[in-house]
């Protein structure tokens, strides 16, 4: 049927109309489309009203279909819908009884789609109902017949009988509900929509349509290898080489191109086959054969006989849900061939052909740059038919040019898949008999048992009655479970799976267990998780992986990872304060997640080298962006960090790793396992000395290579005070034992840090020896604490302050007179102005045994500060308009930020020597007086942070520009385009003249960013898009707030928070809200615009007893409930009017205690982790929708804030005026908008904030009304 006999008068011509996925979004307007008595309802219900579909179609359609898909017009206007499942949801009751009934040749349960619902215009019904039916086999090619039950009050009968669907016979319901209803049954084939492809040997007069579908795909085979190499490669056919190509109606739409020619011994030594036997044909494999291989040389010989491989393949856009027509012929080509191989350079993005083939994981240490995929023949029994008939193999054309009898006809498909999964119980077999059962699968023990649990369901895979896997199920998550991991990951994430908890808790779900398969069916994971969910009528799966575990194939590539959620629980915080509470469940686990929809959205492999050099925060925050991404798995992530990532080791040295020190919310243990980085990431705990552009390879400090595609330097700014000296290297401090022992700095490897507190605890420190800490820092008072908690006696500590340090916690008096209390009462000797120049190594072990300071006058310390680059400008004097000025002299020009000052004495520098000598506490002979010599056991530095040394060194040498920092684009790339600049190390090119380092921007974002410029390189889906925008002139916009915070244990047993917005001091103008106590402080700084500028707090030991009603707590579950203190660095950057009227509650006397009212009830919201959109969407409202009234107070503020003459009363008065306590002097039209989004997202969130009441929520079943809980 043609286009035009398709469409009704007067309506839009097809190519005006668009298709996507339907989206929960479209409730509202598919309402008024799809006739919903005849479609989600049988007859004799009742009404059915609008809300009820919209309702139903959020929490049921949409999760519980295979395919739902919306048709809109040229102005963007839903006009058709259509949604497909592989079950029937009315009339049969399984897909197995339809299929039977209806009588189709070839239709089983596995290849038959259901069309569940149905809408669309009336105008152009027919238009959009072949736009969703040629949609739908595209997007799921297994699928061969689509089946219709029509209810008797359906108006599509016709329309349906004259778009290709034929009558299968009248269905009689048993079902009550139907009240004895007659089905009729429509059905229609894959051949009325989208023809199946002819194969036959490809032939020279196919070149022209063959090279316009290369071109259109790629033009590097034709730039490489001549304009006719097509030609040529269908000329070369012999025994070893054949083309193979699809064809329609006689014209070539694809060519695949084979050869016996592989070098199978190259794959063998690269790539870890072993679980494929080698390659070696499965007839031959036995213990007596496997002897009889011999060398490598013999068995590399012995599989070359079994693979054949695919040297060039290509195929039409619109023809690539046929590939398996194509794959089939391949393997008829060569009939005595069981493997065939395919390699692709790691960067091309994924073809059509690998949804078909297994992966190989490379070997260890190879520098091979392809990946390998497999395809066994026997997998081909998953996609072909029981009867597979074929007039003839393909061979090689031999004879004239003019004659073509060696076509091939397409198989004709006359029966199903040979996979069948079913429901095996295994409760009644004993272990001997279930080890026999599973033989062949590799299983542990564990997980045999777990199959064999009379709570579980397993579920069998076979093919042709062989066992090819195995599938164990938690079935049934119950409601209160699944609200619970709601709580803890965003599952809205998964296409199909609603934003509201109240609809989630009517989901189906079930836990996948275990699953095990053979490796040359893995695959085909996909179809066999949709065959599980079908078998088991769920919405979705679910799959938990803890710590450790090595996680199934098919769940790291087919499942979507959930994105950790950085919630917050006031509730759950107050309880932990008891001490009888229980502990809180086992959480640490990553969760993955599966939906009906989602299967039809498959997920692309894209094995691109990502190197990510340093922990910090933006290079952990850039791989949760790319762990995280739906639709793509990356198998080839790297993180290099010296000494690993956090974990449950460094929770002991907080005070001497940068972990320590970082704001809650940071990426600490419990988080990383949530994300499941240590399973999915390769994690090297080696420095990266230098980088070799020409091979794209980093190397380390034990002397490997690591090759990379791309590569992002994110490892931030550390204390460089002791690896700035020439005499200590971190490579040596990571192999010398007696090295680690005595020296370390603040913020470095944390396995050192680990090694050194073992070491102290263990007396190899003597407790009387002298320990030296370097550094004003908070940091440095929190090593100290922390040596004091170790049991180093305070006398034996001295701190020497640099030359002009400022007190880190000046402002906030409370800290400082306890701090400065407590360090007395210690015993702790803290010596000021001493600026450390050098270090003594004792020759016979290596260790630091003393250390060398020099006294400065005021002008040598301003001296000192210009010699070091503080990294926002640097001294370069480069063009801002001039790219190669840029490029050329930054890098030559830039000092580096570690060297020594040129005003250090002679005497110093001799001190660098190795010696046995007696040490004095003066320069040798006395000719320096302004040389101090320290004895030490064990030195530490905490000073301020700056490049990492090794860092510096290999940009330096590499050629890439710095400029005081590393300098990037506006994409984060350097110089080289395969090397991205990441965080606090780097600075956006003087060109973009950009207000603020990259510093001052949220680290989070910055990794979230770097990953977005990365898919546009990796992502074929960004990439098409990214080609045609180029390289964007302009910083990105950023959206979260940058704050610095500091959390630390300071001495007196003060647990300190501070939090700010970058560059504030408390020079500006401002307020400052503040309540103290004995035991406490909190300490609030409001900008004259209104916005919460820093906050600071300050919690005793004493204070902490007192919340445990008086009873005796260890230590541990001291820090534990210091550490669980709410996060207020979240209220940074908000402004005053989120606070419950703070400043006038404070007036009038009814705050005692700010951390306390930030503690309570009505704050919960302000710690969700949604909360940053409601705020920005919010302004954005106030920008663009808010009425005439609103917008005149917006704009009077605005121009009150900007004002400098204003003083700060005139600016609160006027605030006051116009706004009131908690918003009441607003027009009451503007109130009540904004109320309505306020009460729009609580009740969106009610999981997590169920402690507010809520107004009166009518239901949309048939027009009833319900009330939310109010608590």
């Amino acid at each position: 049927m043609s286009s035009s006999s398709m469409m009704a008068a007067g309506s839009a011509p097809p190519e005006a109309l668009t298709i996507r996925r339907a989206e929960a979004e479209d409730a509202h307007r598919l309402a008024e489309l799809v006739d919903a008595e005849a479609w989600l309802k049988s007859a004799g219900t009742g009404s059915i009203t609008s809300a009820y579909f919209e309702d139903s179609f959020v929490s049921e359609v949409l999760p519980g279909s295979l395919l739902c898909v919306a048709v809109e017009d040229a102005q963007g206007q839903i006009v058709g819908f259509a949604a497909f499942d592989d079950r029937p949801t009315r009339g049969f009751a399984s897909a197995e009884q339809a299929c039977a009934a209806i009588e189709m040749p070839g239709a089983d349960s596995a290849n038959t789609i259901f069309l569940t619902c149905w809408g669309s215009q009336e105008d152009i019904s027919a238009a959009c109902l072949d736009l969703c039916m040629r949609t739908l086999f595209d997007t799921l090619p297994r699928s061969d017949y689509v089946v219709i039950m029509c209810h008797p009050r359906c108006h599509d009968k016709e329309l349906f009988r004259d778009m290709y669907f034929d009558d299968a016979g009248i269905y009689d319901s048993s079902d009550a509900k139907d009240e004895g209803a007659q089905w009729l049954v429509l059905c229609s084939g894959r051949t009325s929509w989208r023809l199946n492809l002819d194969t036959r040997p490809a032939q020279v007069e196919d070149y022209d349509d063959l090279v316009k579908i290369f071109d259109a795909q790629s033009q590097i085979l034709t730039k490489t290898f001549g304009e006719f190499f097509l030609a040529e490669l269908i000329e070369a056919q012999d025994e070893d080489n054949r083309a193979v190509a699809a064809t329609l109606r006689g014209r070539a739409v694809g060519m695949m191109c084979l050869t016996t020619q592989v070098d199978v011994g190259l794959l063998q030594n690269n790539f870890e086959l072993d679980a494929f036997d080698n390659l070696v044909a499965s007839s031959e494999v036995s213990a007596e054969n496997e002897a009889a291989f011999g060398s490598e040389a013999k068995l590399a010989e012995r599989a070359s006989e079994n693979v054949f491989a695919i040297s060039v393949f290509c195929i039409a856009e619109e023809h690539r849900s046929r590939t398996r027509d194509v794959l089939i012929a391949a393997f008829e080509s060569f009939p005595g061939k069981e493997y065939l191989a395919l390699t692709l350079p790691c960067e091309v993005h994924e073809s059509a052909l690998l949804p078909f083939f297994t992966a190989i994981a490379p070997r260890d240490g190879t520098t091979l740059s392809h990946s390998l995929y497999v395809l066994h023949r026997d997998a081909l029994r998953v996609l072909k038919a029981a009867d597979f008939e074929l007039d003839g193999a393909i061979e090689a054309k031999t004879g004239s040019e003019g004659k073509d009898d060696a076509h091939v006809p397409v198989p004709r498909w006359v029966g199903g898949s040979q996979m069948r999964v079913r429901v095996s119980d295994m409760s009644q077999l004993d272990q001997s008999a279930i080890a026999s059962l599973l033989d062949g699968l590799e299983m542990s023990e564990e997980a045999q048992n777990q199959a064999a649990h009379s709570d579980n369901q397993a579920l069998m895979v076979e093919v042709l009655g062989q066992l090819i896997g195995l599938v164990v199920l938690q079935p049934g998550i119950n409601p209160d479970e699944l609200e619970k991991l709601g709580q803890k990951f965003h599952m809205e994430a998964v296409q199909g799976i609603p934003t509201s908890a109240a609809q989630r808790r009517r989901l189906r779900i079930s836990a996948v267990l275990q699953m095990s398969l053979l490796p040359i069916f893995n695959q085909f994971a996909r179809l066999i998780l949709q065959e599980v969910m079908r078998q088991v009528n769920v919405h979705g799966l679910i799959f938990q992986l803890f710590p450790g575990q090595l996680p199934p194939v098919a769940v790291v590539e087919e499942m979507v990872p959930l994105r950790p959620r950085r919630t917050f629980s006031l509730q759950r915080a107050r309880k932990l304060r008891h001490v009888h509470e229980p502990p809180e469940e086992n959480t640490r686990f990553s969760l993955f997640m599966l939906s009906r929809a989602a299967l039809s959205e498959p997920r692309l492999t894209l094995n691109a080298r990502i190197v990510v050099v340093g922990a910090s925060t933006a290079g952990l925050s850039l791989l949760e962006e790319l762990l995280t991404i739906p639709h793509a798995h990356f198998p080839k992530l790297t993180l290099i960090a010296p000494g690993g990532v956090a974990d449950e080791r460094f929770d002991g040295v907080r005070g001497l790793c940068t972990q320590g020190t970082s704001a809650p919310g940071a990426y600490d243990s419990r988080f990383l396992d949530r994300l499941g980085l240590r399973e999915r990431v390769t994690i090297v705990e080696e420095r990266m000395l230098f980088i070799e552009r020409e091979p794209q390879a980093v190397v380390l400090a034990d002397g490997s290579l690591l090759q990379y595609d791309f590569l992002v330097l994110a490892t931030g700014l550390q204390d460089t005070s002791l690896h700035r000296l020439c005499d200590v290297k971190h490579a040596e401090l990571a192999n010398s034992k007696s090295l680690a022992e005595s020296a370390y700095s603040v913020g470095g490897n944390p396995r050192e840090a680990v090694f050194l507190r073992r070491a102290i605890q263990a007396k190899h420190v003597k407790v009387k020896a002298q320990t030296l800490v370097y550094g004003a820092t908070l940091e440095a008072y929190a090593v100290v604490q922390s040596l004091l908690d170790w049991g180093l006696p305070g006398a034996s500590i001295t701190m020497i302050h640099p030359p002009d340090a400022p007190c880190p916690f000046s402002r906030d008096t409370w800290i400082s007179e306890r701090v400065a209390q407590a360090v007395e009462a210690a015993g702790v000797v803290v010596v000021q102005g001493l600026r450390l120049v050098g270090v003594t190594r004792d020759p016979g072990t290596g260790a630091v045994c003393q250390a060398s300071f020099l006294k400065e006058t005021k002008a040598q310390a301003e001296e000192q500060s210009e010699d070091i680059p503080t990294g926002t400008e640097g001294s370069s004097s480069e063009d801002p308009e001039s790219e190669e000025s840029k490029l050329e002299g930054a890098a030559s020009g830039a000092s580096a930020p570690f060297e020594a000052s040129g005003s250090v004495s002679t005497n110093a520098r001799v001190l660098l020597r190795e010696s046995k000598e007696a040490y004095e506490t003066t320069a040798p002979g006395g000719e320096d007086e302004s040389l101090e010599v320290m004895k030490c056991r064990l030195f530490i530095t905490a000073d301020t942070k700056n490049v990492d040394p090794d860092i510096f060194a290999s940009v330096n040498d590499t050629g890439l520009v710095y400029d005081g920092r590393m300098v990037v684009n506006s994409c984060f790339q350097t110089v080289d385009s395969r090397i991205f600049g990441c965080g606090t190390n780097t600075k956006f090119s003087r060109r973009y003249r950009a207000p603020l380092t990259i510093e001052h921007h949220s680290s989070r974002e910055v990794g979230a960013r770097i990953a977005a410029s990365l898919l546009r390189f990796v992502d074929p889906l960004r990439s098409s898009e990214a080609a045609k925008e180029g390289l964007p002139d302009t910083l990105p916009v950023w959206s979260m707030p940058h704050v610095k915070a500091h959390n630390v244990e300071l001495p007196g047993k003060v647990s300190y928070f501070h939090a700010c917005t970058p560059g504030w001091d408390g020079s500006a103008r401002h307020s400052v809200l503040e309540t103290k106590s004995e035991t406490g402080f909190c300490r609030l700084e409001v900008t004259h615009a209104g916005y919460l500028a820093s906050v600071s707090y300050g919690i005793s030991e004493e204070a902490i007893l007192a919340r445990s009603e008086g009873q005796s707590l260890s230590a541990a579950r001291i820090r534990a409930l210091k550490n669980r203190t709410v996060p207020v660095d979240q209220l940074v950057g908000l402004h005053l009017s989120y606070l419950n009227g703070i400043e006038d509650q404070l007036a009038r006397g009814r705050v005692e205690d700010l951390l306390e009212f930030l503690s309570q009830d009505w704050a919960s919201a302000l710690y969700h982790d949604r909360f940053g959109s409601f705020c920005r969407d919010l302004q954005g409202f106030f920008a663009s929708e808010a009425d005439r009234d609103l917008k005149d107070v917006v704009r009077q503020l605005t121009a009150t804030y900007a004002s400098k003459t204003a003083e700060e009363l005139d600016i609160a008065a006027q605030r006051s005026q116009l706004i009131g306590p908690s918003g009441q002097a607003l027009p009451g039209l503007a109130k009540k908008s904004i109320q309505a989004r306020v009460v729009s997202f609580l009740r969106s969130n009610a999981d997590l904030l169920d402690m507010y009441a809520l107004p009166a929520l009518r239901s949309p079943h048939f027009g009833a009304s319900a009330r939310l809980d109010k608590k």
